[in-house]
């Protein structure tokens, strides 16, 4: 394609919401950015650079990109709720539109805790597009996997620090769900 597509993370910082203003306590917060770059030495069919934020976290977020002929993935998990707030991670992954980075194809993850008042958490490790599925593996504080999309309750509970979670034919024109599965 001649175009260089880099998923980053660029930090910054807020100011605390609940500390005095005069102490100028400030909390970071982590842009997630993707970006497309024109190499000069190998043309590319879209001739102008481009940048898009696809989310933010308050906490430093994991992040992956990868790609075939057939699309490009970006992934990231992130706290998106200030953690004065009681904010839990969202690991979000979908297929980019070359030209504009905005998500074709937006998809999700949560982590679930069966105990009351105990929160989930999924941080990402990996994506992989195979023949047929693309593969999303991390890391599980909890018990259970749901997809944000989906209105069906969590996958059901097993034991586990690692999850894998598989959409079948993720490119084509049918949106299918994930099958997840909870490991050590």
């Amino acid at each position: 394609m001649g175009c260089t597509f880099r998923l980053q993370v660029q930090e910054d910082s807020i100011l605390h919401p609940y500390a005095p203003p005069e102490l100028n306590v400030r909390w970071p917060v982590y842009h997630i950015v993707m970006r497309r770059d024109v190499d000069p030495s190998n043309p590319c069919i879209i001739p102008v650079a481009g940048t898009r934020e696809l989310g933010i976290s308050f906490y430093e977020p994991s992040i992956a990109l990868t790609s075939t002929g057939r699309g490009i993935v970006a992934a990231y998990s992130a706290t998106a709720v200030a953690p004065w707030y009681g904010g839990s991670s969202i690991l979000s992954l979908g297929q980019l539109n070359p030209s504009s980075l905005d998500f074709m194809r937006a998809e999700g993850l949560r982590g679930h805790h069966s105990s009351p008042g105990v929160r989930g958490e999924v941080t990402l490790h990996e994506v992989i597009i195979h023949p047929g599925y693309l593969e999303v593996t991390g890391f599980l504080t909890g018990n259970a996997v749901s997809a944000t999309s989906s209105s069906n309750p969590p996958y059901p509970v097993q034991e586990g620090s690692r999850f894998v979670a598989l959409y079948p034919d993720f490119f084509g024109p049918e949106r299918r769900p994930p099958v997840f599965s909870i490991y050590n």
